[in-house]
């Protein structure tokens, strides 16, 4: 019997895990639409505009063509599985002007810590 709590601990920490790697895989997804292109594909500069719904936070460009990937940060979000630590959120960064575009995730809102439910 006192296998059942470590096994329980353990699952639940494999399922935060999984839950984890599903929503960063879901934010690169978003970015890949937002993008119009997947990750290493090339930018189409001098092709038709692509227009994005985000924006560059300086100079308010939307065309995707001139936004390319700008790594990670972390942050952490409770959910009602547990704590996700150091959760990798994209960063999108505009060649136009070399400032930061304003990502507005579907998945995760800006400033969102707290997460219910996968449809919250």
């Amino acid at each position: 019997m006192n296998h059942l709590p470590s096994a329980l601990i353990k699952a639940k920490e494999a399922a935060l895990q999984a839950s984890k790697s599903v929503v960063e895989a879901g934010l690169e997804a978003e970015v890949d639409k937002q993008l119009g292109r997947e990750k290493g594909e090339r930018r189409r500069v001098r092709g038709q505009p692509h227009q994005s719904e985000w924006k560059c936070g300086y100079c308010g460009c939307q065309d995707a063509n001139h936004f390319t990937r700008d790594g990670h940060y972390q942050r952490n979000l409770e959910t009602c599985w547990g704590h996700m630590h150091a959760l990798r959120i994209p960063m999108v960064e505009c060649q136009q002007c070399g400032h930061n575009v304003i990502c507005d995730f579907t998945l995760i809102e800006k400033f969102q810590r707290w997460k219910n439910s996968p449809a919250s």
